[in-house]
């Protein structure tokens, strides 16, 4: 017997697992005698079945988000470049802030290529 997860919605859309979550903010729920992740479970009830070897990807970076439209099957490396890219930092400009195009100044972290064209 499928059941439905309580969840809110947050501004982003995504649907917060209401219940209870392990140590990493992933819900997880008691199924068929097993412990599992609240958001492969609702992938599975809204999507279909997880392919062997794929990974549940957060499209929004969320680990309590069980929105269907924010997960995605893919492989463990696609989920780690996920990961990756989740904690790059942009200036207002949209320029990747990296060792190479910034500095800290005051503990601000400061673009170069904004500072070099007086966009700052």
């Amino acid at each position: 017997m499928n059941k439905e997860l309580k969840y809110t919605v947050n501004e982003n859309k995504c649907w917060i697992y209401a219940g209870a979550k392990d140590r990493s903010g992933y819900g997880i729920i008691k199924h068929a005698g097993k412990t599992v992740k609240a958001h492969r479970y609702n992938f599975e009830l809204h999507k279909g079945e997880i392919l062997p070897g794929l990974v549940i990807r957060h499209t929004c970076n969320n680990p309590s988000c069980i929105n269907p439209k924010h997960l995605l099957q893919g492989t463990q490396k696609q989920n780690m470049q996920d990961k990756a890219e989740s904690k790059k930092i942009f200036c207002t400009n949209k320029h990747e802030l990296n060792h190479s195009n910034s500095y800290i100044f005051n503990n601000r972290r400061i673009c170069r290529i904004c500072r070099s064209t007086n966009e700052v």
